[in-house]
């Protein structure tokens, strides 16, 4: 049997990665979304309304100014592509049922501030034949957040900064999207003069609205969250591999941003099926500076000025009863690396090997006991990185089944794989493609699904190969200097009944 792509949905994957980085990260998106009320019985309206995310253009930043001081470009926009729709489809992609009351749409995105204080969106339709136009201007968002001025009377706006920082807004103003500076902004929405008032300083929350109905919402709350950061690895100072990333977990400020997409074009009116695909342009304005960047990963005899540990290898071997280490105040959760592994075909009797290799994350995650203490504990999990359709970009997605050598079911419960050549695993988007038997076992496989071996995947990052780590005493890698940082953000599209402005289900 010829296989084909299986599309997957990606709800179930839960977050959805953005990254600030100089170097390679990843993102995992929500591919599907959906929500009703009533059924087809119902004599009550029903509320219907759904979005699927298409496409990302690149799952991460380089952290630099987008302009050189020549005014030439030297960032480009992130893309994501998405589309919605306020009816049901049947199997066929035919419309099944339409919403019975009329809808309209907010983008929201929850974003780590320092982040999004730097960040441009704007928001474009796609037309007949894949043309664009703006639906939104360009919406600077440090310019709706802190103190501006115009600069020496040019359209360009400067911030406030008083010894090098900006100075927050706050009260009623007003912030013309024309004075602000283009980033390459897509044409066709009218430049706005937004009434402004609020701050996040102060109040928590900013609006900003235009007079034609378009508007932004920036709302910030502090909360606990994971979030990584990429140290350089390689054999040599030249030699550039895969980062290591130590997984944290610290306080910080998020951002949750709602654009709102009314004011006509994107209304969704009443028992009239209607389809939208739009494309959210994201650009990093100016680099983050934050000092997670540029940190020396230290060896035992080395230095550092934080005063916890003098030996960042320490880090990657968590000592039962020891306080959680801590890297520029964040609590330390884990490590992982991406790896390269051997893939291989089922033939109905056994594994046989190609030639050719795959991705894949090995992720280490320390125990933590009820006193907050680590336990000693380390527990191993493995995600395949790679594209789920052919026009994505790699997402990172759990390995979630197991098999022997003989293709019977193995039970895996978190311990290490790396060096055994008796274990192979598959994504649930191939696992789908074959014939398993009551117990869990492979009874047939078929072309084009690839199994992973284990049998060469280091279980350590500072080795190419299980071979060259059980070697022992030299290093195949050395580790370097922080290189990126990578945080979780949210993407998700809000209906609201038109009737009820801002109120009402929303998905």
């Amino acid at each position: 049997m010829k296989r084909q792509t299986k599309k997957i949905p990606l709800v179930s994957y839960l977050c959805y990665l953005l990254a600030v980085s100089v170097l390679f990260t990843g993102v995992t998106f929500s591919r599907y979304s959906t929500g009703t009320s009533g059924d087809v019985q119902s004599t009550l309206s029903r509320y219907i309304a759904s979005y699927e995310i298409d496409d990302i253009s690149s799952t991460s930043f380089t952290n630099a100014n987008y302009w050189l001081e020549s005014g030439g470009a030297q960032g480009t926009a992130r893309t994501v592509r998405f589309t919605l729709r306020n009816f049901e489809k049947n199997a066929d992609g035919g419309v099944r049922r339409i919403s019975d009351v009329g809808l309209l749409a907010t983008l929201r995105l929850y974003i780590p501030r320092e982040l999004a204080d730097n960040m441009v969106l704007q928001v474009v339709a796609v037309n007949d034949g894949d043309t664009q136009t703006a639906v939104t201007p360009q919406y600077v968002l440090g310019n709706l957040v802190y103190q501006v001025a115009d600069a020496n009377g040019d359209n360009i706006y400067e911030y406030v900064e008083t010894n090098g920082v900006r100075q927050p807004a706050s009260g009623e103003r007003t912030i013309e999207t024309a004075k602000s500076v283009d980033y390459n902004s897509v044409p066709g929405a009218a430049d706005e003069t937004l009434s402004v008032n609020g701050s996040v300083s102060e109040d928590g929350h900013v609006s900003a609205t235009g007079a034609g109905g378009n508007g932004i919402t920036i709302s910030a709350s502090n909360e606990t969250v994971s979030y990584s950061v990429g140290f350089r690895r390689g054999e040599n100072d030249s030699d550039l591999q895969t980062q290591l990333y130590l997984d944290l977990e610290k306080e910080i400020t998020f951002y949750t941003i709602d654009i709102n997409l009314g004011g006509g074009l994107l209304d969704f009116a009443a028992a009239r099926d209607k389809e939208q695909t739009l494309i959210l342009y994201m650009s990093l304005a100016e680099k983050v500076d934050n000092i997670d960047y540029g940190q020396q990963w230290y060896t035992e005899g080395g230095s550092r000025s934080d005063g916890n540990k003098d030996n960042y290898d320490d880090y990657l071997t968590p000592v039962a009863g020891e306080d959680c280490y801590t890297f520029n105040g964040a609590k330390v959760l884990g490590y992982h690396f991406d790896a390269e592994a051997a893939t291989y075909v089922f033939n109905g009797g056994g594994f046989t090997t190609r030639d050719a290799t795959t991705t894949v994350r090995v992720v280490k995650t320390f125990g933590v006991g009820a006193d907050g203490k680590y336990d000693g504990s380390v527990s191993t999990g493995y995600f395949h990185v790679a594209p789920i359709s052919e026009s994505t970009v790699n997402f990172v997605h759990e390995i979630e089944n197991y098999f022997s050598g003989d293709g019977s079911a193995y039970a895996f419960g978190g311990a290490s794989l790396g060096g055994n050549d008796g274990v192979f695993g598959i994504c649930s988007n191939y696992y789908q493609s074959l014939d398993i038997n009551e117990n869990g076992g492979i009874n047939g496989g078929y072309e084009g699904v690839y199994f992973i071996s284990f049998a060469e995947l280091p279980d350590s990052p500072f080795y190419d190969t299980y071979d060259n780590q059980q070697q022992g005493g030299q290093h195949v890698y050395n580790i370097y200097n922080s290189l990126s940082k990578t945080y979780y953000i949210d993407m998700t599209v809000v209906f609201t009944q038109a009737s009820q402005s801002g109120e009402g289900g929303g998905v």
